[in-house]
């Protein structure tokens, strides 16, 4: 069975706590239903990093998440931010 979710929202924050939540893997379980039980190695969201964690439980189930930070994903968010600082100006 594959699932394919693409969770959006949009917020009135500024984008420099928006790109502080979205660099923490470790706070991930703040705003998304997850629990992050590991940062591998500790820090900020960069390519290579990894993260462990479980879905909350949703229909009786729990699902491990073992996710590495790729190229695709530090380029997207260096995207994100150097359009929110150009919306900003």
């Amino acid at each position: 069975m594959a699932v394919s979710v693409c969770p959006a929202d949009q917020v009135q924050a500024p984008v420099e706590i928006v790109w502080e939540l979205l660099m923490r893997p470790d706070g991930y379980g703040r705003f998304w239903d997850l629990t992050v039980e590991q940062v591998e190695p500790g820090g900020p969201a960069v390519v290579g990093r990894k993260f462990f964690g479980w879905t909350r439980r949703a229909l009786g189930w729990r699902w491990r998440l073992d996710r590495r930070f790729h190229d695709g994903v530090a380029d997207s968010l260096q995207r994100l931010k150097r359009a929110a600082e150009e919306r900003a100006r």
